[in-house]
């Protein structure tokens, strides 16, 4: 019973330090200028995650989580306490700009630290429920607003069911191509990860599928199975919608709905989405009723944003288009 209590509290111990480094490594990602106060909060709390760190590579800690090999997990645990007070020792700089390119610097280095540490953790079945960082990032924010709208404007005007499904499957088969490659060979994934698709990855799709390849196998899937107008629609309330939950939640979302999904990226998912929902049905299908328009606008952009909510295992670029999909199919039936 004593070894049970002090297994569970050692993984209770880790987890929360895994939690706390989701919460602080983001604020690298706020540092506009400098601000002494800031710096000083910064500073502290980067010290003591280090040092806290530091307590789980020594005394057996880790070897009293029950780790067949800790030795993986042991190193890049050390190489994350150095590079938290490196971090801490970086929040120093003379001006702004300079502060601003370090701190650039030390959140893409912790990002990838962490969620190296998740990775191990998870395949040493450590039992944890760590949280992927998503930090801002306007590009991929950008890229699903593209890509709702070129997808919606293609099938639309220019292809049709057959044309749509060779396209899909021509290009998910290239990043399906890339998926595997990636897998085995360490330097493709880095230059792929580092430069190629950097601007739109988040840290935690070094180890896992990008949220590119989810997508375009779910279009895939919807193209295949549902009306026109329906797949269109599921494509732009996922391009506007996950996006706009995602920049809202993150500029406004204090107070949590689910875990760390706020009620402000929740609402903004739905009004988003549903306004680019009524948009895209007035000009595609404006025989439809308004208030059906209206009703399966709103219907399908609070699928998507429970959807959202609530994805975990599954990868919401993947169920939302689906979901969303078959609630349009269900409400105008084309």
């Amino acid at each position: 019973m004593n070894v049970s209590i002090a297994l569970e509290k050692n993984q209770r111990l880790f987890a929360q330090w895994l939690t706390h480094l989701h919460e602080v490594i983001p604020n690298l990602q706020k540092i506009k200028k400098f601000d002494k106060k800031r710096m000083i909060r910064l500073r502290k709390q980067f010290r003591a995650l280090s040092q806290q760190g530091q307590q789980f590579v020594s005394d057996n800690f880790l070897t009293s989580l029950k780790i067949s090999d800790p030795e993986p997990l042991s190193m890049v645990i050390t190489h994350t306490t150095h590079e938290l007070l490196r971090t801490a020792d970086s929040l120093n700089q003379p001006t702004s700009k300079e502060l601003f390119k370090k701190a650039k610097e030390k959140f893409k280095t912790l990002s990838q630290s962490y969620e190296e540490i998740v990775l191990i953790a998870k395949k040493s079945r450590i039992q944890i429920r760590p949280h992927n960082l998503k930090p801002l990032n306007f590009s991929r924010a950008g890229f699903h607003v593209f890509n709702g709208l070129l997808s919606a404007v293609l099938y639309e005007t220019i292809l049709n069911k057959n044309q749509s499904l060779a396209v899909l499957g021509a290009v998910g088969g290239f990043f399906v191509f890339l998926e595997i490659t990636r897998r085995l060979s360490s330097t493709w994934n880095d230059f792929l990860m580092d430069k190629a698709l950097r601007p739109i990855s988040r840290p935690h799709e070094r180890h896992q599928i990008v949220g590119a390849t989810y997508y375009l196998v779910a279009l895939f899937i919807v193209c295949a199975l549902f009306p026109r107008h329906s797949v269109s629609l599921a494509a732009l309330v996922l391009g506007f919608g996950d996006p706009a939950a995602n920049l809202i939640g993150k500029a406004w979302g204090t107070k949590k709905i689910y875990k760390q999904k706020s009620w402000a990226g929740f609402i903004g998912f739905i009004v988003v989405a549903s306004l680019a929902g009524f948009t895209h049905l007035t000009l595609v299908a404006p025989g439809i009723s308004l208030g059906l328009r209206l009703a399966t606008s709103l219907s399908v952009a609070v699928a998507g944003a429970l959807v959202e909510l609530f994805s975990s295992r599954i990868d919401d670029n993947f169920s939302i288009p689906i979901v969303c999909a078959l609630v349009a199919r269900l409400m105008i039936g084309v």
